[in-house]
């Protein structure tokens, strides 16, 4: 099981939508931030997902989509 974290939006918002693909087997919400200098936290989610029925690629693609139609 692999696990991405994704930040910069509503987590209520991108939950629902994780959480409805085929090989995400788990969505947590809250925050996260990165390292360094820009270590601000934002709202996220956290997706475990199974890389060989769903590629990390495609997740990413999905997370830019949803950050660009809600901001």
């Amino acid at each position: 099981m692999e696990q991405i974290g994704f930040g910069g939006g509503c987590h209520w918002c991108t939950e629902g939508v994780f959480q409805s693909l085929l090989g995400v087997e788990n969505v947590q919400q809250g925050w996260i931030s990165s390292l360094g200098e820009y270590s601000e936290y934002s709202e996220a989610v956290i997706v475990s997902f199974n890389e060989e029925v769903i590629a990390l690629e495609e997740l990413i693609k999905i997370h830019l989509f949803l950050f660009y139609i809600f901001f």
